[in-house]
């Protein structure tokens, strides 16, 4: 799988963490409803910014109030 530039990669780890953070707390079954897309952006991130930096990541992003994790996935990227 391709890789994502860092700053997309972080984002997508911070999101995904965000996910996972709030199936848990509503008790839904979004992750295994989207296991597959899950596990390609996950991977893809990770191969980006390598286990150590994705787990950290994943971890801010699954601390993230609702509104916290809307802010950042409606954040458009940035301009080069």
């Amino acid at each position: 799988a391709a890789s994502l530039a860092d700053d997309e990669a972080d984002r997508a780890a911070v999101l995904l963490g965000a996910a996972s953070g709030l199936w848990r707390v509503s008790a839904t079954n979004g992750q295994a409803t989207h296991r597959d897309d899950v596990a390609a952006i996950a991977e893809r991130a990770s191969n980006s910014l390598g286990d150590r930096e994705f787990a950290a990541a994943f971890a801010r992003g699954s601390s993230l109030s609702a509104t916290e994790a809307l802010t950042i996935a409606r954040e458009r990227r940035r301009a080069d």
